[in-house]
């Protein structure tokens, strides 16, 4: 028994995303509600949300809220 571990980009688009998981079809999926770049807080949340949609492959959805230091 095992897993296919496939990292991205938090600031890559929905639809490269999409094709990239598209090819490992993904049961759960581990997401970041937002990050940090240049001092500004990006948020994911509806991209995440669009890409577990269109992904028929994905069960769960693991979101790790994003903490401000």
């Amino acid at each position: 028994c095992g897993a296919v571990w496939c990292s991205l980009g938090p600031d890559l688009g929905t639809e490269i995303v999409l094709a990239r998981l598209s090819q490992v079809e993904p049961q759960v999926l581990l997401v970041t509600q937002a990050y940090m770049y240049g001092g500004k807080v990006f948020d994911r949340t509806g991209p995440f949300r669009e890409v577990a949609r269109k992904l028929p492959s994905v069960r769960h959805v693991v979101c790790v809220p994003h903490v401000r230091h």
